[in-house]
C-alpha cells in the first residue's frame, strides 16, 4: 500500500468553538461528527457545545476526543 493514496472521507466544518471544539458534517456517510479538543475530567463531565449541536443532525454517530488520537503507543 506504500505510495497508495485512498480517499475515506470528506468532511466540511460546520462550527467550531474557540478552539475547544468543531462540529464537522461527514460527506461519505451523511452524518454529524463533534470533535472535542480537550476530554473533561470525570467529575466536571458535560456536553460540549459541538456535540450538543449535533443533536439538529440527521444522524450523528461519533464524539472524538482529539487529544486520544495523538497518543503515542
Amino acid at each position: 500500500m506504500h505510495g497508495m493514496h485512498t480517499r475515506v472521507a470528506t468532511l466540511y466544518l460546520l462550527w467550531l468553538v474557540n478552539n475547544t471544539c468543531a462540529l464537522l458534517y461527514n460527506k461519505h456517510t451523511d452524518d454529524c461528527e463533534a470533535w472535542v479538543f480537550e476530554k473533561p475530567p470525570l467529575k466536571l463531565f458535560q456536553q460540549s457545545v459541538c456535540s450538543t449541536l449535533t443533536l439538529v443532525c440527521k444522524k450523528r454517530s461519533y464524539l472524538h476526543y482529539v487529544s486520544e488520537c495523538y497518543q503515542s503507543h
